[in-house]
């Protein structure tokens, strides 16, 4: 007789963090699990005393017994706190994840080895914001790398991560590929986009935007790394060229405020709203016109998320993002979808921008008319608005084809069950879509509570 896979995602962050990569990831594999039946509980620190140690997320149960380390020297401490958890309480699992190879990752691979559990940890993040580069930043992020070598698989997500992985000295045994989930989200209307602003400027009058106003939309973490200056010097360019253009910088952090006086002391503040973070970006998303990609964070969750959104993209040209947008068009021969293209080309797949001078670009960038400015990215959405979208829905269709995000689970459901020796009770089967609209209302309706009560 069988019974029903139980798993445990440890991550750095979860819900309420819904506008962090690596949590929006977390939220949207938990909750693709439990939808096949797999039992699924979260264990994720507190980043505040106020917060309660359990709550329950989409019928999901959600741990947060410590507060999360405020630094390098409290993250031994942390990690045994972690440990100690998982060794009190993760008898009953079959397969212990961890979203990430850092601080959580010494915790699950030392407790899973102690229990006779298998445990897995999810390489995450592109470029400078991956594991792989974080380990080259200290002793205890080496340490952190070690122990992730010691775990019974480590999985990744494309082939240049794979490659660092194995000059790293990871067992190329250990390693398991499991493509990026674009999922499928329902076309939105023009009412309901008209609907979802005024409610979202409701609730923060910088959001306040009509359905004549393009909203550019642009997520990611406000903290010491993020460039303030150029982002702010960027903005002169894009509203410059399209005045009436509203920009929406999500997010937080350390630098929120240096951004907010840079963009008030170059004029473009008026523009730009920094409303903060949310726990659920599907109605941001929704009320949005194009999604800006300026930096190699945000891939794993929150850029495919805006591919499925179907929101025209401006992307930073960069051989990661390159390798990105190809890698979903290589078995494509039409015209229509030349990455190579110029930004002036009316049916490229998204719109190139790079700030750097032509003498800091690659060859293949300067052989192919170098992209231009952000300003000049945007305003080639604007100008054919209609273009733009199209090409979106063709992008989304082809990265679904590619990256489904029914294919992912069924990548780790089937990887979980080999490591395991378990398999999913089959009368739990996959909750319909009507189902799946009332949880995703009723965990809203929770988030407003939540919030209300000052979680």
């Amino acid at each position: 007789m069988t019974r029903a896979m139980r798993v445990l995602i440890v991550t750095h962050h979860f819900w309420p963090h819904g506008s962090i990569d690596v949590a929006g990831h977390a939220m949207e594999l938990a909750t693709g699990l439990h939808r096949r039946g797999v039992h699924v509980e979260v264990l994720t620190p507190k980043f505040s005393s106020r917060w309660v140690e359990q709550l329950t997320f989409r019928e999901i149960a959600v741990h947060r017994p410590t507060s999360i380390a405020k630094n390098e020297w409290a993250s031994n401490r942390y990690a045994r706190q972690m440990t100690q958890w998982i060794r009190d309480r993760g008898q009953s699992f079959d397969v212990i994840v961890c979203q990430g190879g850092r601080d959580e990752a010494p915790a699950v691979v030392d407790a899973a080895r102690r229990l006779g559990i298998p445990s897995v940890i999810r390489i995450t993040g592109f470029g400078t914001a991956s594991d792989v580069a974080w380990w080259q930043t200290g002793r205890w992020a080496r340490r952190c790398m070690t122990a992730a070598k010691s775990a019974d698989c480590v999985i990744t997500s494309h082939a240049g991560q794979h490659r660092q992985l194995l000059g790293e000295g990871f067992l190329d045994s250990k390693i398991q590929r499991v493509g990026i989930s674009v999922g499928a989200s329902p076309a939105i209307t023009n009412k309901q986009k008209q609907q979802v602003r005024f409610a979202l400027g409701g609730i923060n009058s910088d959001l306040f935007a009509t359905m004549d106003t393009p909203v550019a939309l642009a997520v990611c973490p406000l903290d010491r790394s993020f460039p303030s200056s150029r982002f702010a010097s960027a903005m002169m360019s894009v509203v410059s060229r399209n005045p009436a253009i509203k920009v929406w910088l999500v997010g937080d952090g350390s630098g929120r405020e240096a951004t907010h006086r840079m963009l008030k002391s170059d004029g473009v503040r008026h523009a730009v709203a920094i409303p903060g973070s949310f726990s659920n970006l599907e109605d941001v998303y929704a009320a949005a016109d194009m999604y800006i990609h300026a930096s190699d964070y945000g891939v794993d969750h929150l850029l495919p998320a805006a591919i499925s959104a179907r929101l025209p993209l401006v992307l930073r040209d960069s051989p990661l993002m390159r390798e990105f947008i190809d890698g979903s068009m290589k078995q494509e021969t039409s015209g229509q979808f030349d990455t190579s293209a110029s930004l002036s080309t009316q049916h490229a797949p998204v719109a190139w921008f790079d700030e750097r001078p032509a003498s800091l670009q690659t060859a293949s960038q300067r052989a192919h008319d170098s992209p231009g400015t952000l300003g000049r990215a945007v305003e080639s959405i604007l100008k054919n608005r209609e273009q733009a979208d199209e090409n979106a829905e063709q992008l989304r269709l082809k990265m679904q084809r590619q990256w489904s995000s029914n294919d992912s689970l069924d990548q780790y459901i089937s990887l979980f069950g080999r490591l395991s020796g378990t398999v999913i009770k089959s009368s739990e089967g996959i909750k319909s879509s009507e189902d799946r609209q009332s949880s995703i209302h009723g965990d809203r309706m929770q988030n407003r509570s939540r919030s209300e009560s000052g979680q």
